[in-house]
């Protein structure tokens, strides 16, 4: 979802808004290291629930308020990532789920 943002924003910097938001997920991820790894995942998971919660309301909310021609990059961006909605939110349930997919994706290569 990030790298469709980032490829827009050169055209659209309103797309910064979202490439923002979820540099704000990862820093909340980035305060759930600092726990011991035995208090970890309780934390990790009151942290998403109290303060990345949020962040994705204002991302969907924000998403369903934009309106940009479908093929442009901006457009392709919002689709994408409506179509994706339910699966890149699953993390907030499940403190197991990391919040990318980098790590599965290391290991292909």
């Amino acid at each position: 979802m990030r790298r469709k943002f980032v490829e827009a924003e050169p055209f659209y910097p309103e797309a910064g808004h979202v490439v923002e938001r979820i540099g704000q997920l990862y820093a909340i991820e980035a305060e759930a290291k600092r726990a011991s790894p035995e208090e970890r995942l309780a934390r990790l998971a009151a942290l998403r629930a109290k303060q990345s919660k949020p962040v994705l309301d204002e991302i969907r909310t924000w998403l369903m308020t934009q309106r940009a021609l479908p093929r442009s990059a901006l457009g392709k961006a919002i689709a994408y990532t409506r179509g994706l909605w339910p699966g890149l939110v699953r993390f907030l349930n499940d403190p197991k789920i990391p919040l990318d997919t980098n790590g599965v994706e290391r290991a292909l290569r």
